[in-house]
């Protein structure tokens, strides 16, 4: 593969709080755009994850502090 080509991700980890909350929904917005179905797993200290899962159709959700054997775990499952 050449340096510039692209390839598609397994998935996409994203931190649901960083650097903003406005980039998360910025990122959902794109993916369900271009219709990649590239599966996103949330992770956040925020009371609200579940909530905001569901609100941004994430495929999970993962609450700080968590275990690297429940992320790869949880990734396992996809």
């Amino acid at each position: 593969m050449k340096a510039y080509e692209f390839r598609k991700p397994d998935v996409i980890l994203m931190d649901f709080l960083y650097p903003d909350p406005s980039m998360a929904e910025e990122v959902f917005r794109f993916l369900n755009v271009k219709g990649n179905n590239i599966p996103v797993i949330l992770f956040s200290d925020v009371a609200n994850i579940e909530e905001q899962a569901l609100t941004f159709h994430a495929n999970g959700y993962l609450r700080k502090p968590f275990d690297l054997d429940d992320l790869i775990g949880f990734i396992e499952k996809r």
